[in-house]
């Protein structure tokens, strides 16, 4: 068992990741990967022209649909989209660690719906697959 938890956003080659990730596993082992994504029904990734939701460092944002391809194209079977629920401020709030920055400062003051850029607003996606 793999757990890839928030990762995938964060590299440039999120296909060569999921693939280098896959050769770990031992056959038949499974990989549990929780990303942030955006709702959509298409099969999409947003590619963010700097920041996303106001943070540096996200390549690609995926829809689950787009996800759950990733991962068959990594060669992964048995993909399955576990849950999809919308980020709260309660799990993305304001720490020390964080820089005293939050989910909430990264989203449009006037639509909470959409990201300081315009961007769909995080949700959370877990999926699970095999080797």
């Amino acid at each position: 068992l793999i757990l890839c938890m928030g990762i995938v956003y964060h590299h440039a080659d999120p296909i060569g990741m999921l693939k280098n990730i896959r050769k770990l596993l031992s056959k038949g082992g499974n990989l549990i990967l929780e990303t942030s994504g955006v709702d959509s029904k298409e099969d999409i990734a947003y590619f963010p022209k700097k920041t996303y939701s106001g943070c540096r460092g996200w390549w690609f944002i995926p829809s689950a649909g787009c996800l759950e391809n990733w991962l068959r194209r990594s060669g992964y079977q048995n993909v399955k989209i576990r849950i999809q629920t919308k980020v709260n401020f309660d799990e993305q709030r304001k720490t020390s660690l964080s820089g005293n920055f939050s989910l909430e400062d990264g989203l449009d003051p006037e639509n909470p719906e959409l990201t300081s850029e315009g961007y769909p607003a995080p949700v959370r996606i877990i999926a699970e697959a095999s080797k």
